[in-house]
């Protein structure tokens, strides 16, 4: 959640919730990553979904009052990105891959509302360790946490060094 829009760039114009309609023609913007940089892709709604609720991998449940099913193509690197209607306001954000060919989720402009009137504070940094000070020195960065495990259960421990880019407390990168 960006604290101020970053200087030049200019929001996309969100739309209302009630102008979502099945049948309706989207575009989805995206950076699915490998040879595709930025693509466009159109498809349209298929279903509006009301109070929906998935998990992935991590088992953290996630609830959604609407959700847009579209067979707009989308891709992992398409997650985050808007699904825009024809006037080009952003309807929703594209967020998951459904269980058949085709099925492509995006969480509603309904629930994204409600996420940018939440009250954000911006944390403060933790305060340096030994572990963190070393770590900033040895990688030429603002490493905020440093911690060990078995993070891909191949038998090794494995270190991960958070790395906090625009000292704003929250950390943007992850090294292995």
């Amino acid at each position: 959640k960006l604290v101020k829009n970053p200087v030049g760039i200019k929001p996309l114009t969100l739309a209302e919730a009630s102008s979502i309609e099945i049948g309706q023609d989207v575009h989805a913007i995206g950076h699915p990553g490998d040879n595709a940089q930025w693509t466009y892709t159109r498809g349209l709604i298929g279903q509006i979904i009301k109070n929906y609720e998935w998990s992935y991998d991590d088992g953290i449940k996630r609830k959604a009052k609407m959700v847009i099913q579209s067979q707009t193509p989308i891709y992992g690197g398409n997650s985050g990105g808007p699904l825009l209607n024809d006037s080009g306001k952003v309807i929703g954000v594209n967020t998951f891959s459904g269980d058949y060919a085709g099925a492509n989720y995006a969480v509603s402009v309904k629930d994204l509302k409600l996420f940018l009137n939440e009250k954000f504070t911006i944390p403060k940094a933790p305060p340096k360790t030994s572990k963190t000070s070393q770590a900033s020195y040895d990688w030429d960065a603002n490493v905020i946490r440093v911690s060990k495990g078995d993070y891909d259960r191949d038998g090794t421990k494995d270190t991960l060094y958070y790395i906090d880019d625009d000292n704003s407390g929250i950390w943007e990168t992850i090294l292995i």
